[in-house]
């Protein structure tokens, strides 16, 4: 099976593009996470994110883009005239079976363990969100979640 990836990238109001596991967004051990080190980056150069999207790539090669909607007034589809979102974020989410166990009537053990990337825009009444299979790449999930 080919190595799959997932990172976020980050479109900035100052134009650049922060990318998970690139300098200086890298994982580094007993440090923030690269998404931490982006929302400290934010505060102190007091920048914020215009656009989130996940990519996904298969032996380096970038595959697949799944992009939320752009604070950008120059988005792609700007012409739709999109809901502009107030704020974006972003979360890895781990899922695991259960499964029987063989001639032990009743009882389960730990099954597989099933990896996603998750992205939010953010809207005053509610989230849109995106997951992306993290294993394959080749599944994706979108959901209004309202606000309470």
């Amino acid at each position: 099976m080919k190595k799959v990836v997932s990172r976020w990238l980050a479109s900035l109001s100052d134009g650049s593009v922060a990318i998970e596991g690139k300098p200086p967004f890298e994982e580094i051990p007993n440090e923030p996470s690269p998404w931490q080190r982006l929302l400290l980056h934010l505060a102190k150069n007091k920048l914020e994110i215009t656009g989130l999207r996940i990519q996904i790539e298969k032996e380096g090669e970038p595959v697949r883009t799944f992009n939320l909607p752009s604070k950008s007034p120059k988005q792609k589809w700007a012409d739709l005239k999109p809901l502009i979102p107030v704020g974006f974020n972003y979360f890895r989410r781990i899922q695991r079976s259960m499964e029987p166990i063989e001639g032990d009537f009743g009882n389960l053990r730990l099954g597989n363990e099933y990896h996603f990337i998750e992205i939010h825009a953010i809207y005053n009444d509610f989230e849109l969100v995106l997951i992306v299979d993290e294993d394959t790449g080749n599944e994706t999930w979108a959901f209004i979640l309202p606000k309470n």
